[in-house]
């Protein structure tokens, strides 16, 4: 479990420090995160974000996937700004682009 725990953490700030250098778009606005629910369908996992705001997609709700290393690094980064209350700028997939409520991100950069 603490391997597991420090495997996240290390790609939580991996993330950061790579979101530092440029942000790709499409990318919203700085927001708040409201909520996080994670979810398993026995098939997919994921997890659904909620925002202060819909500048990003003309949603509040967006869905990370949680089945890539890249994904719980996101997920971790989500949780750890709605703890903190600190803001993020969410940025969705170039290959899905925007499609509404649960829009899928490719990256969540979290703000100090």
């Amino acid at each position: 479990m603490k391997r597991i725990t420090a495997f996240v953490f290390l790609l939580a700030i991996s993330q950061f420090f790579l979101a530092q250098k440029s942000l790709a778009e499409p990318s919203g606005a700085k927001a708040s995160v409201i909520s996080v629910r994670s979810y398993d369908s026995g098939q997919y996992s994921y997890a659904i974000i909620e925002v202060n705001n819909t500048t990003l997609c003309n949603t509040d709700h967006f869905v990370i996937p949680l089945d890539s290393p890249g994904g719980v690094g996101m997920l971790s980064a989500a949780i750890t700004a709605l703890s903190a209350q600190k803001q993020v700028v969410l940025e969705v997939s170039n290959v899905t682009g925007c499609n509404g409520w649960g829009s899928r991100l490719q990256s969540l950069y979290l703000f100090n």
